[in-house]
């Protein structure tokens, strides 16, 4: 799940950058904020419990609430994005010029295209937003949302409609996502390929190509990665113990939490924790 906006503010931006081959480690769901992502590099698709699309360097992609979604990689170039993350309240001003449906129409076509001159004004508001907030003072969110307010009219006024609007999504198989979302509610239960296949009525063998063939990685790589985003949150937000924290997690045990941890990242869970206390 993404990290909620830290209060009491109303906005976060930054810029990520990741190996080509970067792969969302597991399923997310914005619940308390909208996202506004502009790709400067690479391609990626966006797989959504209700559709995927793909997307380009220069294109907007839009998250709206309660929607999981997951990313993977669709070419061998750098991923190289700036990523928006504000409340509501902070377009509400645009939401009563333009209206809700508008507002709710915009976040509801996930992908969107601009021609090269769009592209040019879109990237110079991303980077002056994020600008902005890595300088942040008194004044920042009200800079920042006259500057939303700017991009929302932009992606409104000069996004190009395909033909069809459905051309730029793809069906997907909705028994993934229906695994997926399964395995996020019931992570601590430990359920198996073959628990998670009967749950949604199809095969063991079918589950596992359907993981390849979509997210492109394994049931127990999945699996594992869950476990290890709930702990990770655990070591950065509680003074658990490591045997606790992997039973919160949904390890058997601290020294497997261990062997995955360092198997996925290099490190072990105390050594996590003492550069996360550090960052802080």
């Amino acid at each position: 799940m993404p990290v909620p906006i830290k209060e009491p503010f109303h906005f976060e931006i930054k810029y990520v950058e990741r190996p080509a081959h970067y792969n969302m480690p597991t399923i997310a769901i914005c619940k308390t904020h909208y996202e506004i992502s502009y790709l400067l590099s690479g391609d990626r698709r966006t797989i959504t419990s209700l559709n995927s699309y793909d997307r380009h360097a220069g294109d907007i992609s839009t998250t709206p609430l309660n929607v999981y979604y997951h990313g993977i990689p669709l070419s061998n170039t750098t991923y190289k994005n700036i990523l928006i993350k504000f409340h509501k309240e902070m377009a509400m001003p645009f939401i009563q010029i333009v209206g809700e449906l508008a507002f709710d129409t915009l976040f509801g076509h996930w992908i969107h295209h601009f021609t090269k001159s769009t592209q040019q004004k879109i990237e110079h508001i991303f980077y002056n937003m994020l600008d902005e907030y890595n300088h942040y003072n008194e004044l920042s969110e009200l800079v920042l949302q006259g500057m939303l307010h700017n991009l929302l009219a932009i992606m409104i006024h000069e996004r190009i409609p395909t033909s069809s609007e459905e051309n730029s999504l793809h069906k997907i198989n909705p028994l993934i996502m229906d695994a997926l979302s399964f395995m996020e509610h019931h992570y601590l239960e430990n359920p198996s390929l073959k628990e998670v296949a009967t749950h949604i009525s199809i095969s063991p063998e079918y589950l596992s190509r359907l993981f390849k063939q979509t997210l492109g990685t394994s049931y127990s790589d999945y699996q594992n990665r869950i476990r290890l985003r709930h702990a990770y949150r655990l070591l950065e937000q509680t003074s658990l113990s490591i045997g606790e924290i992997a039973e919160q997690a949904g390890f058997s045990n601290g020294n497997y939490m261990c062997d995955v941890m360092k198997r996925y990242i290099g490190i072990s869970p105390t050594a996590y924790r003492k550069l996360s206390l550090h960052k802080n």
